[in-house]
C-alpha cells in the first residue's frame, strides 16, 4: 500500500478511472511526478511541504495503478521495454520518495511529535478532496487534469490540522 489507508487508494484508482480510464502514458507520469518532487523541495513551509508530499504519493498511486491495469496488447519485446523502462523510474521514485519521505518525518516530528501518521494521512484526504473537485474534461494537450473552477486549493485544510495537532502537542 502506497498511502496511508486502503480507502485512500480507491479513492485515487477511482479519480484515475474518471479521469483518464486509467490510460498508461510512461512520459506524462514522468513529467507530473518530477512537477510534484520539484514543488515539494522549492516549498517554504512545512504546510506546503505536506500537501506536495502527499500530491507526489497520489500520482505515484495513480501511475502504479495505471501501470498495472494497462490491458493493451504488446509484443514480447514491447512489454520487457515497458517493463524495464517501469523499473528505472520505480528506482527514481522509490529514491526520491525515500528522500522526500524521511524529509518530511524529521519536519512533522520536531513539530507534532508522533502524530506523524495522523497528521499525513488527514492531509493525504484533504488532498484527495482537493483532487476530486477537478472536472475530467478539464485537461491539458497531453492529459493532465487541470484544476479548473470547482478546485480549492488543501492548503489551508493541511495548516489547521497541523494547529490542531501542534495544540495538542503543546498541552
Amino acid at each position: 500500500m502506497i498511502l496511508f489507508n486502503t480507502t485512500q487508494e480507491q479513492r485515487v484508482i477511482d479519480w484515475n478511472k474518471k479521469h483518464n480510464g486509467l490510460k498508461y502514458d510512461l512520459s506524462l507520469e514522468i513529467r507530473m511526478l518530477q512537477e510534484e518532487a520539484r514543488e515539494y523541495w522549492m516549498a517554504d513551509t512545512l504546510p506546503e511541504r505536506i500537501q506536495e508530499y502527499c500530491d507526489f504519493l497520489f500520482v505515484w498511486c495513480g501511475m502504479r495503478v495505471k501501470y498495472l491495469a494497462d490491458r493493451e496488447p504488446l509484443s514480447t519485446v514491447s512489454k520487457r521495454t515497458r517493463m524495464n523502462e517501469f523499473a528505472q523510474v520505480r528506482e527514481w521514485i522509490d529514491d526520491e520518495l525515500f528522500g522526500i519521505g524521511e524529509n518530511i518525518r524529521l519536519q512533522v516530528r520536531k513539530y507534532c511529535g508522533p502524530q506523524i501518521h495522523k497528521i499525513l494521512e488527514e492531509s493525504m484526504d484533504a488532498v484527495i478532496t482537493a483532487n476530486e473537485a477537478k472536472i475530467p474534461s478539464n485537461q491539458t494537450e497531453d492529459g493532465k487534469t487541470k484544476k479548473g473552477p470547482f478546485y480549492e486549493s488543501p492548503l489551508p485544510v493541511i495548516e489547521r490540522i497541523l494547529e490542531n495537532y501542534m495544540e495538542k502537542e503543546r498541552d
